[in-house]
């Protein structure tokens, strides 16, 4: 499963340019060395085939990465938002991220996936 939620994003190469009403601008995807914000399209970090991890840069200024556990099978995932006029403003512009995300990242009902 964790797998599939993953290529489902990466859509053969052509990762989403969207997320619901969130608008991405930048990938790293950590799991195939690809990061859209180099020059040379090259992560920085380590390659990590056997785990899957992806930051998504949004243009909002939201950055969120989801990775798997690695000792557990489970999703985790960090999510931040900044340069926003209140921290108020910024929850509410973070939540409305996250909740694409879940919808349309982890797809919860296609998945089969339950909050814990």
């Amino acid at each position: 499963v964790m797998k599939s939620i993953f290529d489902d994003f990466r859509a053969d190469g052509e990762y989403k340019d969207s997320l619901g009403s969130s608008k991405i601008s930048n990938v790293r995807d950590v799991t195939l060395g690809y990061d859209s914000r180099a020059a040379n399209k090259k992560s920085a970090l380590p390659t990590t085939p056997n785990d899957q991890m992806v930051t998504i840069f949004f243009a909002n200024r939201a950055v969120v990465t989801l990775r798997g556990s690695g000792t557990e099978p489970k999703l985790k995932y960090y999510s931040e938002m900044r340069n926003l006029e209140s921290t108020e403003k910024a929850r509410r512009a973070l939540a409305v991220v996250m909740k694409d995300v879940e919808d349309y990242f982890l797809q919860p009902a296609k998945h089969g996936l339950e909050r814990r």
